[in-house]
């Protein structure tokens, strides 16, 4: 036998093992009824609503469409689209300088009139709707940018 018709023997059944243990692992893994008892467990975890346990929001959820997918198996629509709208606006609103974002609550959340809200930043009149108008439209961009991520 030449060298190199060993070297193609050694490598096809070098790969011939390495199939063989892949099927073996992949049976395996589906055969696996741990799964199953995870998966019961994170519906049930989902359940509960959209919170870490502590009050703070997921936003660090990696695969938000996957998360979505796996709260509607556990709680009712109106209330998983509620709850991600939040966690997008959150992380949104995390994306904008401090001044827009504290002028965007204020404004929005805490339900200040513009005059409040320029007060409270020591602003003008103008210069707050002047922020306000910009905020906004940068908040809207971000809101963009992540509706674009989510539905990739």
């Amino acid at each position: 036998m030449k060298p190199g018709h060993l070297i193609l023997f050694v490598l096809i059944l070098f790969n011939s093992i390495i199939i063989a243990q892949e099927k073996d692992l992949s049976e395996k893994i589906l055969n696996d009824k741990r799964f199953d008892f995870i998966n019961e467990k994170g519906l049930a975890l989902l359940s509960t609503g959209f919170n870490a346990g502590t009050g703070y929001q997921e936003v660090w959820i990696r695969d938000f469409n996957t998360f979505i997918v796996y709260s509607l198996q556990a709680l009712p629509e109106e209330e998983v689209m509620r709850q991600a709208t939040r966690i997008q606006v959150a992380e949104a609103l995390g994306t904008l300088p401090i001044d827009y974002q504290t002028a965007l609550v204020t404004r929005y959340a805490d339900e200040c009139s513009v005059d409040e809200v320029a007060r409270l930043l020591g602003r003008t009149y103008k210069a707050t709707e002047s922020l306000l108008s910009r905020a906004r439209s940068a908040f809207q961009r971000a809101m963009a940018h992540l509706e674009e991520e989510h539905s990739e």
